[in-house]
């Protein structure tokens, strides 16, 4: 088990003072969101930092991996604190298609249905929600809105979690404009007074996983070299396409396409508009042949 992090701040300042060692304490690097180091933070923080709850944040991770790397850099690129990576460790278990027994909030950022009017769609034939790059996308527009809103990160944070209208109601019934007020004196749900911390616990792990010895997977991406990269081609259909005879057209494994595209409930795209299917980098020309062959194959059939 890993030591306690006061315990260990309290060992290092001794050692250096005392002992005055030939080695290079670990450096403690505080996390782009304030206030970890708050009591109510340092319960979650002994608990991930356990055995158990340990090798479990270690595999949310890992799994996750396929999907950090849009999340940090789409954070990057809309210049919001990186911390917020680890939402989706709370909210789904960074599992796209995570969907909680009751049904009611799905995907990689947990959409309710009745909560995603302008940031993403549902109907008989797609479910954004379980898009992970395109719900990414709708679940930091509406934290920066949040934001934009409270001018607090913290607040936003609670916001996503329990409404922007309970925390906005629960600001006007405290004289302390901060989400820690409004915790004391649970004016938000439980899970909203639970949620922030347990956040900031496990990015402030995240961040210093040298510094309390966690053991977590390692994590190629290097803020500080980083420059965008484009993943995905795209091309836009105006009929309906099925990813099974367009992946058999272009040769590729249908899974492929059936992955980039998780929104699609069918596995086709929807009647009557037009739709773009995500792709793998490079493969937009060899797509758009494959879908010419597919409409002549078809007009030919219509024609019979």
């Amino acid at each position: 088990m890993a030591i306690r992090w006061k315990t260990k701040i309290f060992f290092l300042a001794a050692t250096v003072l005392f002992l005055k060692p030939n080695f290079a304490a670990p450096k403690y690097f505080p996390p782009d969101l304030p206030d970890v180091l708050r009591p109510e933070v340092e319960r979650f923080r002994e608990s991930y930092l356990s055995l158990e709850r340990g090798a479990e944040l270690f595999v949310i991770l890992k799994n996750g991996e396929r999907y950090r790397h849009y999340v940090r850099r789409r954070l990057l690129e809309e210049n919001m604190p990186l911390a917020l990576e680890f939402i989706p460790v709370i909210e789904s278990s960074y599992k796209a298609n995570a969907a909680p027994k009751d049904g009611r909030s799905v995907g990689l950022w947990q959409f309710l249905e009745n909560s995603i009017e302008g940031y993403l769609r549902k109907n008989e034939w797609l479910d954004e929600r379980l898009d992970p790059w395109k719900s990414t996308d709708a679940a930091l527009k509406k934290l920066k809105a949040n934001y934009d809103t409270f001018g607090d990160w913290l607040l936003a944070i609670a916001a996503y979690n329990c409404g922007a209208g309970a925390v906005g109601r629960a600001l006007e019934k405290s004289s302390e404009k901060n989400f820690w007020a409004l915790s004391e004196k649970k004016l938000i749900p439980d899970h909203a007074i639970n949620y922030v911390p347990r956040l900031l616990a496990i990015a402030d792990i995240a961040a210093n996983e040298e510094f309390y010895e966690a053991d977590l997977p390692k994590f190629s991406f290097d803020a500080e070299t980083y420059s965008p990269l484009d993943d995905f081609d795209y091309v836009e259909v105006s009929s309906q396409i099925y990813l099974k005879r367009l992946a058999m057209e272009m040769r590729l494994d249908e899974k492929i396409l059936f992955y980039l595209n998780p929104a699609l409930l069918k596995g086709v795209t929807p009647p009557n508009e037009t739709y773009e299917i995500r792709l793998p980098a490079g493969m937009e020309n060899s797509a758009r042949d494959a879908i010419c062959a597919l409409m002549s194959e078809r007009e030919n059939a219509d024609t019979e």
